[in-house]
């Protein structure tokens, strides 16, 4: 069977991307101060460090992995105005399913989404289109707070 080079490409680039973000969000300075600027900015602007500059670094670094996806996407379908909209509401359900401020629930949320979208579209290509809002309606119900997720105290 032939599988196109284009999308082992994006495979492999999209593991990369994911190790080297979790890289830096948890075995880096910067991740550190990525993390402290989360979760106590206060403490943090204490210690010297410039929250703001923090924060503007990690919505720049957000910024263009939504511009390399754009990018990478381009070459899997057609370039129309509103090509990210159904890909939105995929990635908000990825996000709600793994849970929030968690790469790990990001991970398997994706999977989850992607594989049950394709195993679903070739029988049931109507369910395909609202399976991740299934999916995500089942785990607000069981777990409010993602898969991967901590509650709030």
């Amino acid at each position: 069977m032939y599988f196109p080079t284009y999308n082992i490409f994006i495979l492999c680039l999209g593991s990369a991307i994911g190790i080297g973000l979790w890289l830096l969000l948890y075995r880096s300075r910067a991740g550190n101060f990525i993390r402290a600027a989360v979760s106590h900015p206060d403490i943090l602007g204490s210690l010297g460090v410039n929250v703001s500059w923090v924060m503007t670094g990690a919505f720049m670094v957000g910024c263009w992995l939504a511009g390399l996806g754009g990018v990478l996407m381009a070459g899997l379908s057609n370039v129309t105005l509103g090509i990210g909209m159904e890909k939105i509401i995929e990635c908000f359900a990825v996000v709600v399913i793994g849970g929030l401020g968690s790469i790990g629930g990001a991970m398997v949320g994706s999977i989850i989404i992607g594989v049950g979208i394709t195993f679903i579209q070739l029988p049931l290509s109507r369910l395909a289109v609202v399976f991740p809002y299934i999916v995500m309606a089942l785990v607000l119900i069981l777990r409010p707070y993602g898969l991967f997720g901590k509650p709030e105290r």
